[in-house]
């Protein structure tokens, strides 16, 4: 068996670098093989992460002779609703933070935790004396401690 040895000629270089420059502006448009291509919009949207707390839901509590205060921050005195005595909603706690001490007038409950709840549109707090969450800490699992 005969081995063909490359000629070596002018034109065989021609064809090659044609060839070879061919594969660059093809890795260059699609984008492969090329470490430094740049990302597409697209493809940035694909590489987005939720860092959204994972919410709960629960209902307001301990409202038999009072209405429940829904507040602009957890140290309250900033009403934004609130929900009339004797009516029970399950409210989307989003996190826990600390806040004013609140006492409530129905069960004698004290506590200093605030729940984060969505309300409206948009967010507010309720003491966590007068919703039915888990109760033992802060945050009280399993939900999750505002981080800001």
């Amino acid at each position: 068996m005969k081995i063909a040895r490359p000629r070596g000629d002018r034109a065989t270089a021609v064809v090659a670098a044609a060839i070879v420059g061919a594969l660059v502006v093809a890795a260059a448009v699609f984008g492969v093989g090329v470490s430094s291509a740049n990302p597409r919009l697209a493809d940035v949207g694909a590489w987005s992460v939720d860092l959204a707390y994972p919410t709960q839901s629960y209902k307001n509590a301990n409202n038999g002779t009072t209405d429940s205060l829904i507040q602009c921050g957890p140290q309250g005195g900033c009403e934004v609703g609130k929900i009339p005595k004797g009516e029970y909603r399950s409210l989307t706690v989003i996190c826990q933070t600390k806040g004013k001490t609140i006492t409530d007038n129905e069960q004698g409950g004290t506590s200093d935790v605030w729940n984060r709840i969505e309300w409206n549109g948009g967010v507010a707090y309720i003491s966590d004396t007068l919703m039915a969450t888990p109760k033992g800490g802060l945050p009280a699992a399993p939900l999750f401690q505002c981080e800001d």
